[in-house]
């Protein structure tokens, strides 16, 4: 009786836990004008903005959600599956509009 109960026991202990599940995102390097092109054909309707450090935000038309950031000192580019709130990407920087 005590042999089943420990393996039972050791049954409970040998469940591997699920891995979690990463974004999935695009991920461009040292080339702009593609990360702009893949923002432009996944998102219509978008518009650019801009930070103190140069790094261009693809927001929608409301400012709430960010479809893709390309950091310009890192010279890489990332565009979102799914958009992710304005506040969660861009932190505390302040956002100026493009052209």
């Amino acid at each position: 009786m005590s042999i089943l109960i420990d393996l039972l026991e050791a049954d409970k202990k040998k469940k591997p836990k699920k891995p979690k599940a990463r974004p999935k995102t695009n991920l461009w390097f040292r080339q702009p004008q593609y990360w702009t092109l893949d923002v432009q054909r996944t998102r219509p309707k978008h518009k650019f903005m801009k930070d103190d450090n140069n790094n261009q935000y693809a927001m929608s038309e409301d400012e709430k959600e960010v479809y893709g950031v390309w950091y310009t000192s890192r010279k890489q580019g990332i565009t979102f599956f799914t958009p992710r709130p304005t506040h969660v990407v861009a932190g505390r920087n302040k956002l100026t509009p493009i052209g």
